[in-house]
């Protein structure tokens, strides 16, 4: 990466360590480029299984509780990592989950007053509770 106003070697040095920030465009198509963390922070994580198709799960009675909620991600050379703390229903612990389509099939953004929510659809022995704990 270069900067037109950054020339030489001892001004690029000068700005170690220095936070970069910008404004991200409003009408980047999440679908296409990806997503910004900022857009997956705090939304709820749902198994695919529990969600009956073309529902909602936010708020759904036969959804029932969400497994847990992104916390972060961590980007990798090969792929994301989407950083998601279980509920203490699924054990509370934090996990790590493949940021692809094959097991984050479905992910929308918040958008106004319209909550945002992530799928999950796991393969076997990825998260090691597949329901919750009895008597949580």
């Amino acid at each position: 990466m270069r900067f037109e106003e950054i020339t030489t070697r001892n001004h690029a040095e000068d700005l170690r360590n220095t936070l970069l920030m910008f404004e991200v465009p409003e009408d980047v198509n999440s679908e296409e480029e990806g997503f910004y963390e900022h857009q997956l922070l705090e939304l709820p994580v749902f198994l695919l299984e529990d969600v009956p198709d073309g529902e909602i799960p936010n708020d759904n009675p036969a959804v029932g509780e969400p497994l847990g909620t992104v916390i972060g991600l961590q980007t990798m050379p090969v792929q994301d990592l989407l950083l998601v703390k279980l509920s203490p229903a699924y054990g509370g612990q934090e996990i790590m989950v493949p940021f692809v389509d094959e097991i984050v099939p479905e992910v929308v953004p918040a958008e106004g007053d319209e909550p945002g929510f992530v799928l999950l659809s796991p393969p076997e022995g990825l998260i090691e509770l597949s329901t919750p704990l009895k008597g949580k």
